[in-house]
């Protein structure tokens, strides 16, 4: 099963989010994506073998870009990560039904957390 951690970032936020995904999730596939362009392209492919998609949307520019692949999301479980708690912002964000939902000043300790319950390991 694999992964998909898709962020553009370009501070130390993405990164720290990709260690610590890998951290609490060591024997998983984890595939990162820092295009738009290529995630559309991944999830094009068929989705078997995806068991989380985590989407940090680092801006609400991110976040309309990965709304436009909403339709490739429907069958995955997905962790999205807001860039702030906007009413708008989590208006879009639950749009895609995630099945949890943080922001990005909150750290990714949850996020990691929240991944090890869901692919059945515990920390």
């Amino acid at each position: 099963m694999s992964i998909l951690i898709y962020y553009t970032d370009s501070t130390e936020a993405g990164e720290s989010l990709r260690q610590a995904i890998e951290q609490s999730v060591q024997d998983e596939t984890i595939e990162v994506y820092r295009e738009i362009g290529a995630l559309s392209k991944r999830l094009h492919r068929p989705s078997f073998d995806l068991s989380v998609v985590i989407l940090f949307c680092c801006s609400k520019d991110d976040l309309m870009d990965v709304l436009t692949l909403q339709n490739l999301l429907k069958d995955v479980r997905i962790i999205l990560i807001l860039p702030d708690d906007d009413d708008d912002t989590l208006a879009k964000g639950h749009a895609l039904g995630p099945r949890f939902l943080s922001y990005r000043d909150e750290g990714f300790r949850d996020v990691a957390g929240v991944l090890s319950r869901m692919i059945g390991k515990r920390e």
